[in-house]
């Protein structure tokens, strides 16, 4: 299993979207890494112009009701993060039905976004966020470090309940738990994640962006945390390299190592 670090490379994910639209995580961080090569868009459901950060948001899927609640959330903000020069994207193991299915519910049912008479919009029915699906166990687990959890809901034998309505409460056999990865569109490295082993509780996206927004202004007093890796043999890593290495015999405080580095560093 690979352990996405901060610091580091984020692993590519190429996934189809309700849209239409194939979202591929590198091709979105080198576009918006130039900004200027990008035409002006006047529909707010196109593509933002330019980016920072690109958040990833894997959810667990139509039937979770805290998934539905916290992308809701987010279809709320949505103009609000674009306009902080951010993107922001779904991501779960859903089919396309299941994804197409949760975007129209995040979007009320219908009166999202029209077309405008822009052919590239998204149908109305569905929200403004976009949604990707199809993602697989070994992507969420093996390139993400997402847990998997398989379904403990026994099938609705009721004959009252209609297929579709089994399908947004029926869990798949498989599916990820959620996680939140923040990568800067400059580097393409990782900023910061939230990886969880349930659905209970998830991070407020507005305060998330304004956070986010403050950290972009004030790089130098707030650079990516968690990034120490520490090897089998010692050796503390960080994306900008080894910075000491500790002899298994040695009682030095791993803190300390770190502040040798650069003392000036403020959390």
């Amino acid at each position: 299993m690979t352990i996405v670090f901060p610091n580091q490379p984020v692993p590519n994910l190429i996934l189809p979207t309700v849209s239409g639209r194939v979202f591929d995580l590198h091709k979105t961080i080198r576009r918006y890494r130039n900004p200027h090569q990008q035409p002006s868009h006047s529909n707010s459901n196109a593509p933002p112009t330019s980016s920072h950060y690109t958040i990833l948001v894997m959810y667990r899927g139509l039937h979770c009701p805290i998934c539905k609640d916290q992308l809701r959330q987010i279809e709320k903000c949505y103009d609000r993060i674009i306009q902080a020069n951010m993107t922001i994207v779904a991501i779960s193991m859903d089919d396309e039905a299941r994804a197409r299915a949760m975007s129209m519910e995040v979007n009320g049912g219908g009166g999202g976004g029209g077309s405008n008479g822009n052919s590239n919009a998204i149908p109305s029915a569905f929200a403004k966020l976009p949604i990707a699906y199809n993602m697989t166990a070994q992507q969420a687990q093996h390139q993400w470090g997402l847990h998997l959890s398989h379904h403990h809901r026994r099938q609705n034998n009721d004959h009252d309940v209609d297929d579709q309505q089994q399908q947004h409460t029926e869990e798949r056999a498989v599916f990820s738990e959620p996680g939140l990865f923040v990568i800067d569109n400059d580097t393409g490295k990782l900023v910061f994640k939230i990886v969880q082993s349930g659905p209970y509780s998830r991070p407020n996206i507005q305060e998330l962006v304004e956070q986010l927004s403050w950290a972009r202004k004030n790089v130098q007093q707030s650079p990516a945390s968690g990034d120490v890796v520490i090897s089998d043999a010692g050796a503390i890593n960080t994306g900008n390299g080894v910075i000491n290495t500790i002899d298994e015999d040695e009682e030095d405080d791993i803190d300390d190592a770190i502040d040798d580095v650069d003392g000036s560093w403020n959390y």
